[in-house]
């Protein structure tokens, strides 16, 4: 079960945008009704958060805590596409969807890397975590065009996902949530993630990523 913070997508920036909604998600499904959704795992308790900043400040915090013997987290919930290399695009690929507010995509046969980021330290272990998720659309004859927001599993089939931790020389391939043990060879602190999509149809939303180590 997750919680939706559905956050108002409207607002000029992050710092004032407000959270409009909250819901507890047993199925990982929610309409969107007009706003962003921010999801929180269960294992996070988040109390009162007065707007987006403090949501995710909160959350992220809430992830470290759960993970006891770790020091550090390292994210980006990708309200931007600051954080996504355009140049790791592979040749010949199919598009890619780069927008602000949420709207961070790749279709099938399509890959997104992230760019570097610089750890606090050199982990020899770490928890990588990632949040995918789907849209589906219904648009009735008499009545509104509604967006659905849907969960990807954590271990989908149709996604492979890797990290580097030595500026990409070396990838490994990991599971949301799972331990990842880094050979000696590939041990830094210059961290990368790419998702490469082996779908046949379905477009993919990347929600957001963090490592825990």
């Amino acid at each position: 079960m997750s919680t939706h913070y559905l956050v108002d997508p409207f607002t000029p920036s992050l710092a004032t945008a407000k959270v409009i909604d909250v819901r507890l998600s047993a199925s990982g499904v929610s309409p969107a009704q007009g706003g962003h959704i921010i999801r929180v795992p269960d294992e996070v308790s988040v109390q009162n958060p007065s707007g987006l900043l403090d949501l995710l400040n909160k959350k992220y915090a809430g992830l470290l805590a759960a993970y006891v013997g770790f020091t550090y987290v390292t994210y980006d919930d990708l309200w931007d596409p600051s954080g996504i290399d355009l140049a790791a695009v592979p040749v010949g690929s199919r598009r890619c969807q780069l927008g602000s507010r949420g709207s961070i995509s790749f279709e099938p046969s399509s890959r997104l890397q992230t760019t570097i980021s610089g750890l606090s330290s050199i982990p020899s272990q770490v928890y990588v975590l990632f949040e995918l998720y789907r849209w589906t659309y219904t648009d009735p004859a008499t009545g509104l065009l509604g967006r659905t927001y849907h969960e990807v599993d954590h271990n989908p089939t149709d996604i492979v996902a890797e990290a580097s931790f030595d500026g990409g020389s070396h990838w490994y391939p990991y599971i949301d949530g799972g331990l990842l043990n880094i050979p000696l060879v590939g041990q830094g602190d210059q961290f990368l993630l790419r998702w490469t999509s082996t779908a046949s149809a379905d477009r993919t939303w990347l929600g957001s990523w963090a490592v825990i180590y």
